[in-house]
């Protein structure tokens, strides 16, 4: 007789849920130790993260404490913020997100996510290159085929197009991105989350517009040094040249794009005669014809 494997009576109509799943998705994670029957999920960021820790306790319950911890890598003590939370309604998830003991993403765990789930998992591991509005989740502690149970499931259900980078991690594009925080940024609206997450929303947060700005501006300054002080080296401007003349023939070999550029010469060699008579006759000689 085959075996009937009970599933998880899980109402994911609630919130808490829905924040338990992200957040097992993102940097929390459950313990069951000895002889307690209910797992504790915890979670635990640095001290600018303590607001969202206390939102999240808001609706979960449990408490936040601070502690420190040392560092052997360099040798230093960090303060951290960590939310521990026991709820009779942890025993459902735990067996859902968890096999044997360890934590497991499978497809019946994410088909029941929501937007507010994705939030949690976005402000947990997700961030935004300013420069570029590429993003990405870090989620190198999940496995390959885990991260494209997510992959898929983020496109089947939402739209969202993700890709799997070298790094084992989930990498949207500028064309994706904003998809995805359209579709999380209504709930971080409608759940009034904390001033100290705003940074995640990117351009869709208005506080956020002088940060962009400045960080491209600064990326910009950055990229141009970095350029002259490359092309200062003979050896590199040399084969930069050869490059960039080996790429032009091959664009010039295709007759549309010849007569394009033909054209655009054509027009800045003219320009250019007309600045130069302008700078030897001034402007009250009348204009030779170009």
């Amino acid at each position: 007789m085959e075996q009937v494997v009970e599933r998880p009576n899980i109402d994911w109509s609630e919130p808490y849920n829905q924040i338990v799943a992200g957040g097992l998705l993102g940097d929390g994670y459950m313990i069951l130790r000895g002889r307690a029957k209910t797992p504790t999920y915890r979670e635990t960021h640095g001290p600018k993260q303590r607001d969202y820790l206390l939102w999240k306790q808001n609706f979960l319950g449990g408490s936040v404490a601070e502690y420190s911890s040392f560092d052997r890598r360099t040798g230093k003590f960090y303060i951290q913020e960590s939310l521990w939370v026991n709820n009779p309604r942890n025993v459902e998830i735990f067996r859902l997100f968890y096999k044997n003991g360890k934590k497991s993403v499978r497809e019946e765990c994410l088909k029941n996510l929501d937007p507010l789930s994705l939030l949690i998992f976005w402000l947990d591991d997700g961030s935004a290159k300013l420069h570029d509005g590429n993003g990405k989740l870090a989620t190198v502690g999940f496995s390959r085929d885990e991260n494209l149970a997510i992959i898929y499931q983020l496109e089947r259900k939402f739209g969202i197009e993700g890709k799997l980078t070298p790094e084992n991690e989930i990498f949207f594009n500028s064309k994706i991105l904003p998809s995805f925080l359209e579709l999380v940024h209504p709930e971080f609206v409608r759940y009034n989350l904390p001033d100290c997450m705003r940074y995640k929303m990117s351009f869709l947060e208005p506080s956020n517009n002088n940060l962009i700005d400045s960080y491209k501006d600064r990326r910009q300054n950055r990229d141009r040094e970095r350029r002259r002080r490359l092309m200062s080296n003979e050896r590199y401007r040399n084969r930069s040249n050869k490059l960039r003349r080996l790429a032009q023939a091959r664009r010039l070999s295709n007759p549309e794009y010849r007569k394009r550029f033909n054209e655009y010469a054509k027009n800045w060699q003219r320009e250019r005669r007309a600045r130069e008579w302008l700078l030897k006759n001034g402007t009250k000689k009348s204009r030779p014809d170009r």
